[in-house]
Parts: C-alpha cells; structure tokens; sequence
C-alpha cells in the first residue's frame, strides 16, 4: 500500500515535471526563432498539441507526448485546420 501511494506520488511528478519541460523547450524555440509564431494547448492532458505558424507560408500541427513527436501536419498557410470549430488533424 506505502509503495502504490510513493509510486502514483513520483507518476504525478514526473508528469508535472514533463509539462514544464515541454514548456521550457517551447519558450526557448519561441526566443530562437522569433519569425515562427508557436501556440501549445494541452486539450487531452497528457498530450500536447503545438500550433506553429511560418510567417505566411506553412501552418503545422505537431502533436506531442512529453518531448516525443506523435502527429505532424503540415499544410499551406492559407488551408484551415478547423472543421466545425475543432482541429481536424486527419488530411
């Protein structure tokens, strides 16, 4: 029982502690490349979803789990990501 709640104590941490990775690595790209506009959402707890924008260019959508890359989509700058208010991550 003592080592159950020590574990789901240390899982609650590290996770906390992969959401301020995360938001660490962002903020230094946003500082790196100030020409590429970067918007992190958080719609399904663990799972990130990065939201970049190239100047008008490219638009992408990266979803991440901690500093792993699940999805990316890419498309023109002028095409939408959005289908009935939600973002539509399938082509």
């Amino acid at each position: 029982m003592y080592v159950s709640s020590i574990l789901k104590d240390y899982n609650m941490l590290m996770s906390c502690a992969h959401f301020r990775t995360v938001d660490a690595v962002i903020v230094r790209l946003e500082k790196m490349y100030p020409d590429i506009t970067l918007n992190l959402t958080r719609p399904m707890g663990n799972l990130a979803v990065l939201h970049v924008t190239l100047a008008k260019t490219l638009r992408a959508v990266i979803v991440l789990r901690g500093l792993i890359i699940e999805w990316v989509l890419v498309k023109a700058f002028d095409e939408d990501f959005t289908q009935n208010g939600k973002v539509r991550l399938s082509l």
